[in-house]
């Protein structure tokens, strides 16, 4: 079993102790001394069990069924706890499946214990068309080295993973719903003295998951990362294999709560329109729009379409960003969701091949469609213009707790006719903001009279000696995306906490800006949309571009 980093993803913290079980008093079926690769049964006498197996090592397994004594289904337990060795025997379970079969058919089971010395939990092991009412999950997830996408299936049920973390918790098992702190602050990297670190912007490192390679730059797809280290893949594809379940749904509206906290989008006094602005700008400046695979290159093709996937790792695609958006939302408090599209002030709304939010300011209002997720020609803030033609497929809830099934519902019917007759805004709406930097930056920009609502707040990081210079200002979090700026707001702009002259007599004018020891030249523009792709609101021409470059 690999040794795992202190620094992994541990992933998983509510409290709550799993009670370890004394002596099980089993007897084997049959004597254990079998060739390697062989199939043998043991019966668990105390507790009624058979355990179908197979030897792979001398002293180690794979699980292939649990059963009641007569092999068939598990129909009297709703808990049950798999012992690390098989009873009577010394084989440790090593694996969980073979062939492509469940190791538990059962109905009336919703908690399950797996053995601590599980490494692999392989394809249909625990797939929910045999353990359709599981809910709950205890694990060692730092032992685990790697679990199929297949495993779970599509579980809609699932909603608490209580994992064995030795490292930062001692030996219990804890889960995700409460202690929330202690989470987020193992994915940062720390140095030998606890200290976390931080880039030169003062952005935590996201060690674990930090992008090490750029493997494609393919305008629809997006970039392609890895992770790291190898020791990752366990945990990461796990959580990729949960991708669908409550639980997976709930991690990430935790990181939307502590997003919207740090961020100040549920201050009092704002409206729905500057939250949603906020919200969009914060997406689009903190987030990549990418793929991320393990270090052994394969892609986690189910959590990048997830909240959690952009909120806490900063990858995602289209279906990531739109959920995301909707979490963040919904822990504003600001706005109203319900049981139809028609009945909620946002949404996500399907279309081919993509996905975008559908919202609105009022009950009796239309709705528009904000895409915060692509590249700037076709980046969308409160817009109908390219969308009212549209066949929508789909529009959905992606509540912390909603399921699978309720991610379908067709209650949830979008159309074109859902939509506004314009676009919402006018004016100069965006400013697009390129980082020729090879360091960390940080801009704000907030409207002048009421200093508290930032409009951008841009951090650009780069990982030292992972990619070149010249290519940073189309890597660091989405440098080139535009933001949204209101038309009617006076606005000052920051660079690393210094003001600039936005006067117009400054416009098209490089002017130096030092902040701390290290000084840049900055150019503030008011340029024409013609020629960008960015379709302007009711007729406005102008944007703004920001430019900094080290002096």
């Amino acid at each position: 079993m690999k040794h795992i980093s202190q620094t992994r993803i541990t992933a998983f913290i509510m409290t709550g102790a799993l009670l370890v079980s004394g002596m099980t008093g089993t007897f084997p079926a049959m004597t254990a001394q079998a060739a390697v690769n062989s199939e043998e049964t043991t019966i668990d006498l105390v507790n009624h069990l058979r355990y179908r197996y197979v030897i792979t090592e001398t002293d180690k397994c794979v699980l292939r069924r649990v059963s009641d004594e007569n092999g068939t289904k598990i129909t009297d337990k709703t808990s049950l706890e798999l012992p690390d060795k098989i009873p009577g025997s010394n084989y440790e379970i090593r694996e969980l499946g073979y062939n492509g079969e469940a190791i538990i058919d059962s109905t009336s089971v919703k908690v399950l214990k797996l053995p601590n010395c599980v490494e692999k939990i392989n394809n249909y092991a625990l797939h929910c068309n045999k353990v359709p009412n599981l809910k709950t999950l205890k694990m060692n997830l730092k032992g685990l080295d790697y679990c199929d996408d297949l495993a779970f299936g599509d579980n809609g049920k699932l909603e608490f993973i209580y994992a064995y973390n030795k490292k930062t918790c001692g030996y219990d098992y804890l889960g995700t719903v409460s202690n929330f702190e202690k989470y987020y602050s193992l994915i940062y990297q720390y140095d030998d003295n606890g200290n976390q670190l931080k880039d030169s912007a003062g952005k935590p490192l996201y060690t674990q998951y930090q992008c090490t390679t750029n493997e494609g730059n393919d305008p629809y797809l997006g970039k392609v990362f890895r992770l790291t280290d190898e020791n990752l893949t366990g945990e990461a594809t796990f959580l990729n294999a949960v991708d669908n379940t409550p639980y997976c749904k709930k991690l990430g509206y935790q990181y939307a709560q502590k997003i919207v906290q740090e961020n100040g989008f549920n201050a009092s006094g704002l409206t729905k329109q500057q939250v949603l602005e906020m919200i969009y700008n914060y997406l689009r400046t903190h987030e990549r729009y990418s793929r991320i695979r393990t270090a052994e290159s394969e892609t986690l093709s189910g959590l990048m379409g997830t909240s959690l996937s952009a909120l806490a790792l900063n990858s995602g695609v289209c279906g990531s960003f739109a959920h995301s958006f909707e979490q963040l939302c919904r822990a504003t408090g600001k706005f109203t969701f319900g049981d139809t599209a028609a009945g909620s002030d946002v949404v996500c709304v399907g279309m081919p091949g993509h996905v975008v939010n559908a919202v609105r300011l009022s009950p009796n209002q239309g709705y528009y469609i904000i895409d915060a997720s692509q590249f700037p020609d076709t980046a969308h803030f409160m817009q109908t213009v390219n969308y009212r033609n549209t066949a929508f497929t789909s529009a959905y809830s992606y509540g912390e707790s909603s399921t699978a099934a309720q991610l379908n519902q067709t209650v949830f019917n979008f159309s074109s006719s859902m939509l506004a007759s314009q676009s919402y805004y006018g004016g100069d709406c965006f400013m697009q903001i390129v980082n020729q930097n090879n360091a960390g930056l940080k801009v704000e920009v907030y409207d002048t009279n009421y200093p508290s609502r930032k409009y951008v707040n841009y951090t650009g990081h780069v990982t030292p000696g992972t990619i070149s210079p010249a290519n940073v200002s189309t890597f660091s979090d989405l440098t080139l995306q535009p933001q949204f700026i209101p038309s009617t707001c006076y606005f000052t702009i920051r660079v690393n906490g210094k003001a600039i002259n936005t006067s117009a007599q400054m416009q098209g004018q490089e002017q130096t800006v030092t902040a701390g020891n290290k000084t840049y030249k900055v150019k503030y523009e008011v340029l024409t949309y013609a020629g960008t792709g960015v379709p302007p609101a009711n007729g406005y021409q102008n944007y703004y571009k920001l430019t900094i470059r080290k002096a």
